[in-house]
């Protein structure tokens, strides 16, 4: 029985002691009637990262010709068509010849236009064009803007084509997206 008065005894006096706490090197006590201690709880703020995000919509027109031939002359010595001269045919538009390109990108990107040869056709046979430029930079996409270029493919001859059955894959138009280039 003694024991356990005092053992309560001395829980009494703890109790009744002020108390140290101790926090970040900070010293504080704790002060009667509340028995209570405080410190601020202080942070930073660091924002979230913009990562570059690249978003481009690439819009296919059909991008479908049809190459008319010259209409041959009667050579009456002969007895015989001949192709006339300084008359190459020509190829016409056999629908929407555009691509368009549209940056959704949170940076700017650099657009280029490339025409590939098929086999069997080459810059003998015709020459292409996508108008004033085969590159061209968009800038970023804002809430605002969506920034585009629409190219028209055009198709030129620069010899007479021997005859084929259509449709005949000609070339390949390649759209390439780059980050632009520092200056």
């Amino acid at each position: 029985m003694k024991k356990a008065i005092a053992v309560l005894l001395s829980l009494a006096l703890v109790f009744c002691t002020g108390i140290v706490v101790l926090a970040d090197n900070t010293i504080s006590s704790v002060e009667p009637p509340d028995n209570t201690a405080s410190k601020n709880v202080t942070a930073t703020y660091t924002p979230g990262a913009e990562p570059a995000t690249y978003s481009v919509d690439v819009i296919w027109g059909d991008l479908q010709f049809e190459y008319k031939a010259p209409d041959k002359v009667w050579d009456p010595a002969s007895h015989v068509y001949k192709d006339p001269e300084n008359n190459l045919g020509e190829w016409i538009a056999a629908g929407d010849n555009t691509i368009e390109v549209k940056n959704h990108s949170s940076e700017p990107v650099v657009v280029s236009f490339a025409f590939g040869y098929a086999e069997g056709y080459g810059a003998d046979d015709f020459t292409y064009s996508f108008g004033e430029e085969d590159s061209i930079e968009l800038p970023a996409a804002t809430p605002e803007t969506t920034p585009d270029v629409k190219v028209e493919l055009t198709l030129s001859a620069v010899s007479v084509i021997e005859e084929f059955e259509g449709p005949e894959t000609i070339g390949t138009v390649t759209v390439t997206i780059a980050e632009p280039s520092e200056q």
